[in-house]
């Protein structure tokens, strides 16, 4: 437990510096393992069987989000017949969605407790909005910096 702990606050400690460096995708997935992984104090053979599962889960869940990420991005060139589509393929992709979110959670209780499934699942929305306000403060940061350089030419 203790080394899950000591993994934790190595990840969070090292979480502001990885937006500034290469490999960001990579290293946000650690963190996000390390989170999940102390949040649900998994045992060993736990662990075994959940982790094939929840990776299985989560490219299953990236696959849907990419699909609706291309389709928001495609509106500003698409007419309003096609919007409509759009619109109908997205609901159609959340739907998918939530049915995988029912798939898996019998999936995870073959390895893992209903308490730790509510545990992964509020772990995520943690790690998320941690990532959005990790996000925000270091743009808000680059705005301020931007700012005293508009100010310095100014002068």
């Amino acid at each position: 437990m203790k080394a899950l702990i000591t993994i934790w606050f190595a990840l969070v400690g090292f979480f502001p510096n990885l937006l500034a460096q290469g490999g960001v995708a990579e290293k946000i997935e650690a963190a996000k393992i390390g989170i999940i992984t102390q949040k649900l104090n998994l045992t060993a053979e736990q662990s075994k069987t959940f982790w094939v599962t929840y990776n299985q889960f989560d490219d299953e869940r990236k696959k849907i989000r990419k699909e609706l990420r291309q389709l928001f991005d495609a509106t500003s060139t698409a007419t309003d017949e096609q919007l409509a589509k759009n619109m109908d393929r997205m609901m159609e992709l959340r739907e998918q969605e939530n049915a995988l979110d029912r798939k898996y959670f019998k999936e995870f209780q073959k390895s893992i407790s209903i308490r730790q499934i509510y545990e992964l699942y509020k772990a995520e929305i943690q790690f998320k909005a941690m990532l959005v306000d990790k996000l925000t403060k270091k743009a808000e940061r680059k705005a301020g910096r931007m700012k005293d350089q508009d100010t310095e030419i100014d002068d």
